[in-house]
């Protein structure tokens, strides 16, 4: 019996495809808000994203190296799965 903690292919797949969903819907939100300042004749998104880092190289330096790890985490993942119907 498989322990429920313990990761399969049903549950990886499930996972992957909530983040895939929630990153899309994350860019939808932000480019909804961006056409919006846009419209508004406001400072775009980016524009405020880059006056933040420039006042704070530092706190950017250290978020670039966070996201950077959450990245190397991501891509560096080596779950294995076994493939049998009794394994």
């Amino acid at each position: 019996m498989q322990s429920v903690l313990a990761p399969n292919a049903d549950n990886f797949d499930i996972g992957m495809s909530w983040v895939v969903f929630a990153v899309f819907l994350l860019l939808i939100v932000i480019t909804v808000f961006d056409v919006i300042l846009q419209w508004r004749s406001l400072q775009p998104i980016g524009r405020r994203v880059q006056e933040w880092s420039t006042a704070n190289p530092i706190l950017a330096a250290l978020l670039l190296c966070a996201l950077g790890a959450l990245l190397a985490h991501f891509f560096g993942n080596d779950i294995r799965f076994a493939t049998g119907p009794n394994q």
